[in-house]
């Protein structure tokens, strides 16, 4: 299952097209989605590492060539950027030996031509512990720690971690049916042991009562 940051994120000032070779720069209006990394040939997936520009576009443009509006632009992106990989940190930090893998991103290339990640995800592996509900409860634990870890959580970090908190319950009810099992076997074993104790004491006190010596008439009297 996968936490994440909420890859729905657009500018509140899309920048116009640049007039140039540039065939990453974003359209006005368009949403940062999945596309975003395919245009900016991104990095193998599961990585971290942002994706470089194409070689084969001219060279970024520097502050003093873009717009007011493109500006604004690269400050959000690049703010975006910051909370986004803090959010992953913060989920892959928390989720230890149970995360299956590093962050994997969603990028957007800014009118600087600078990728920058927009959304994210972290693999964590949510199923119970075969035949151990106690590290099945603690297990869920971690899970939805780690998936509330971010200072803002999203709507996909909340399901992980509802979906961690029936886990976590449905451990803690076999735990204590095997408590409450245990503790059954242990009043059966007792009663029993009571049962064989008060059949010994009988037995012994029949087997003195046959022992004891046949009594005897004075003929004398």
């Amino acid at each position: 299952m996968l936490i994440s940051s909420s890859p729905s994120f657009t500018p509140r000032q899309p920048y116009p097209a640049r007039q140039e070779s540039n065939a990453a720069a974003a359209e006005p209006g368009a949403k940062a989605d999945v596309k975003a990394t395919q245009e900016s040939r991104a990095a193998a997936p599961n990585s971290g590492k942002r994706p470089e520009a194409d070689s084969g576009n001219p060279a970024q443009p520097s502050d003093q060539t873009l717009t007011e509006a493109e500006q604004s632009v690269v400050r959000e992106l690049k703010a975006r950027d910051v909370e986004v990989r803090a959010h992953e940190s913060a989920h892959l930090s928390a989720a230890g030996s149970f995360a299956t893998g590093g962050p994997s991103f969603t990028y957007q290339r800014g009118p600087d031509g600078v990728n920058y990640s927009i959304g994210g995800e972290v693999g964590i592996d949510t199923s119970p512990v075969p035949g151990d509900p106690q590290a099945t409860l603690e297990k869920a634990r971690t899970i939805r720690a780690a998936a509330l870890a971010p200072a803002n959580p999203s709507g996909q970090d909340r399901a992980v971690a509802a979906d961690a908190s029936r886990m976590a319950a449905q451990a803690q009810a076999e735990i204590i049916a095997a408590a409450q099992q245990e503790q059954e076997s242990i009043r059966n074993s007792q009663q029993q042991d009571e049962a064989r104790a008060a059949k010994g004491i009988s037995v012994y006190q029949q087997i003195n009562r046959n022992q004891e010596p046949a009594p005897t008439i004075n003929q004398m009297a």
